[in-house]
Formats: structure tokens, C-alpha cells, sequence
């Protein structure tokens, strides 16, 4: 498993590439370090030609809480919008990169999933929910 930031792993084993969220105790929330992490991860796969499928899941009870508002905390009010809109931008990017692989993307969701995180879940070929989904 390699690390691409401390919220996200990304695995290739047997042309399967697992992308994993790795912030159980954020609640899996869409900071600066899990968008850039799975925004590194698409890119990656991008030019992995091996890769047959990929396989996104999230450590914890919670696949996704969204967007960490505890992020927007650490900046002045008036730079929100160029906060938000960077994340945004990172967000988008990981999900084009995803949407235009040649592998089918298969996310695998247990309990809370809200937000940016339901916006990865739509980018999704295939979606499989746990019953706390």
C-alpha cells in the first residue's frame, strides 16, 4: 500500500487497483489531504495501463462525511471562496480523472455518505452499500 497523503492509500495487486480513504477519525471528511490524495490517486491510475478495475473504500464506520467545515476554521472568512473553490477544483479533478478511466470504478460504501463524498459515489460504474449505508 502506498501512502499519497495520510488520508489516502492507493494499492495495484492482480490489475486492481485499491484507492482506500484512510481519515476514519474525520469521519473520511474531504479535506486538503484526502482531495489531493485521491485526486494524485486518478491521476496515477490515468497512466496505469495494467489496471483492469478499481476498488474505492474507506476505513471506519463512515465512508464520507462530506466536506470538513473544520477545514474552513483555519482561514479568514473573506478567503472562503478561493478555499472552497480550490478544493472544489481538486475534487472535480479526481472525479474526471476516474470517470475517464478505461476500468470500471467500483466504490464500496458503509454507513454515512454525504456531500463530496456522494459526489464520488455518483462518479462510480458500480456502487455496493453496506445495510447502514
Amino acid at each position: 500500500m502506498t501512502a499519497l497523503t495520510s488520508a489516502v492509500d492507493l494499492h495495484v495487486e492482480q490489475s486492481v487497483a485499491h484507492v482506500r480513504l484512510t481519515s476514519p477519525r474525520s469521519g473520511n471528511a474531504f479535506d486538503l489531504e484526502l482531495t489531493e490524495g485521491l485526486r494524485l490517486a486518478a491521476r496515477r491510475l490515468r497512466t496505469e495501463s495494467s489496471v483492469r478495475a478499481v476498488l474505492v473504500t474507506a476505513d471506519g464506520d463512515t465512508f464520507s462525511r462530506g466536506g470538513d467545515v473544520s477545514h474552513f476554521a483555519t482561514h479568514d472568512a473573506a478567503d472562503y471562496p478561493d478555499v472552497f473553490g480550490d478544493l472544489m477544483d481538486r475534487i472535480s479533478e479526481a472525479l474526471l480523472d476516474l470517470q475517464q478511466l478505461d476500468a470500471p470504478v467500483v466504490v464500496a460504501v458503509q454507513g454515512w455518505v454525504v456531500g463530496a463524498g456522494l459526489c464520488l459515489v455518483g462518479a462510480a460504474d458500480v456502487v455496493l452499500a453496506a445495510d447502514d449505508a
